[in-house]
């Protein structure tokens, strides 16, 4: 049985998580304004605190454990852990490029802490431990945001524009969607891996599900077909070698056709979906943006040194459209605006070390739980096609990215053998 210390700590872990997924706080505090004039990137100062407070929990925890902690880094992949460092180094020292120093300062600070987060969440529980605490989280999420919606539906349904959407406890449908998308592929990943719980899990799943459908949120529900789709190509991984290598080539064969006949269709899908060709003006803004990532091309403008008003090189992206967005819309477009091709270059290479080491996983491992890495990182790339969910701060993406990137199977999962049944 877990001591009251453990059981307040596993709480705190719990919450610290919901409002990393952007719950509660904003949609409480801007419910009254017009929420399509709502900027996500604006903290208030409640929000704020709030959130040193957890990064200085979390930064007392992990010196506390020091040496574990220390311990545990160690076990990662060394060019994971090196390409991480360097990433982090380098936001830092975008600050002296930066055109707004002491904004990108203040905000690499805030990275920096919602790291400290994730490697205290990667390094004092076990791999399944976390996957369980992500359970419970979004099992919370669920919960109020059903609560907010039917019982508060001033905070949790949309109104204006989205009139009707559910919202839940987030700020806006995109959100609620997003989360439940992943909430959803969590529940799916547990399912598959044991028989225990399984009402739970498909009460879970189902609510998760539903919530997609009453956000409305068509990203969302590509999203969560493309994942469901990978979800179940996972299995192919666990096959005799002679078997994976003409499954993959068949794979690829299928996505490249249906990526053509996508590419083909495209026009035709996104009016099919109530969306126009331009994506809400996404494609108009990309040419402005890549002309701005051109005139400072290798080290970009700094950490959050791009979209600062009127004041700054944002401007000419703004007058030129006629209205201000707050970002690219475009995770790969956002890293180059952040540091350029070295910083996007180590990104990638993160990102890419990373994702072969989650196939290595799924290959040496026997329980379904890995699959969640996978699943993980392919939402990752499927968000930021259209949305920027790259390096924020104070936000779940990065603290699972950084718990993804860091975890360590348990020892007795792993299989030595070309098949693990």
């Amino acid at each position: 049985m877990k001591s009251p210390i453990e059981v307040a700590e596993t709480c705190f872990v719990i919450v610290s998580l919901l409002l990393f997924t952007g719950g509660i706080l904003k949609v409480l505090q801007l419910a009254d304004v017009d929420q399509n004039a709502l900027s996500p990137d604006v903290s208030s100062p409640i929000e704020q605190v709030i959130f040193l407070a957890i990064q200085g929990i979390s930064l007392l925890l992990v010196l506390g454990r020091w040496k574990l902690v220390v311990s545990q880094l160690l076990k990662t992949d060394k060019l994971i852990l090196f390409l991480l460092v360097s990433l982090l180094s380098l936001i830092l020292l975008s600050a002296l490029w930066s055109r707004f120093p002491i904004v990108t300062l203040r905000r690499c600070l805030a990275l920096w802490g919602t790291t400290i987060f994730g490697i205290y969440f990667a390094t004092r529980y076990s791999f399944k431990e976390q996957l369980k605490i992500l359970l419970y989280t979004f099992g919370l999420a669920i919960f109020l945001s059903f609560l907010f919606a039917i019982a508060l539906p001033r905070f949790g349904m949309m109104s204006g524009l989205h009139e009707g959407a559910w919202r839940g406890i987030y700020l806006h449908k995109n959100g609620l969607g997003s989360m439940m998308t992943l909430s959803s592929m969590l529940f799916l990943v547990s399912l598959k891996s044991g028989k225990s719980g399984r009402i739970t899990k498909w009460l879970g799943l189902i609510f998760s599900f539903l919530l997609v459908l009453l956000s409305s949120s068509k990203s969302a529900l590509v999203t969560f077909v493309c994942l469901f789709v990978i979800l179940h190509m996972c299995s192919a991984l666990r096959w005799y070698y002679d078997l994976v290598i003409p499954g993959l080539i068949g794979g690829v064969g299928v996505v490249t056709s249906i990526g053509i006949w996508l590419i083909d269709n495209f026009d035709n899908l996104l009016r099919a979906m109530g969306k126009d060709p331009t994506l809400t003006g996404r494609t108009d803004m990309w040419p402005l943006i890549w002309e701005s990532i051109l005139a400072r091309p290798w080290l970009g403008y700094g950490y959050s040194g791009f979209w600062q008003g009127f004041d700054s090189d944002a401007a000419y992206v703004w007058y030129a459209l006629g209205w201000e967005p707050t970002h690219p819309h475009n995770g790969l477009l956002e890293l180059l605006l952040i540091f350029g091709v070295i910083g996007m270059s180590i990104y990638i290479l993160l990102f890419l070390a990373s994702f072969v080491r989650s196939l290595f996983w799924i290959r040496i491992t026997r329980d379904a739980r890995y699959f969640w890495l996978l699943i993980f990182l392919s939402y990752t790339i499927l968000t930021n096609l259209a949305e920027t969910r790259v390096l924020e701060y104070n936000s779940i993406t990065w603290v699972l990215y950084i718990a993804t990137i860091l975890a360590q199977p348990d020892s007795f999962d792993i299989v030595f053998k070309k098949h693990s049944g």
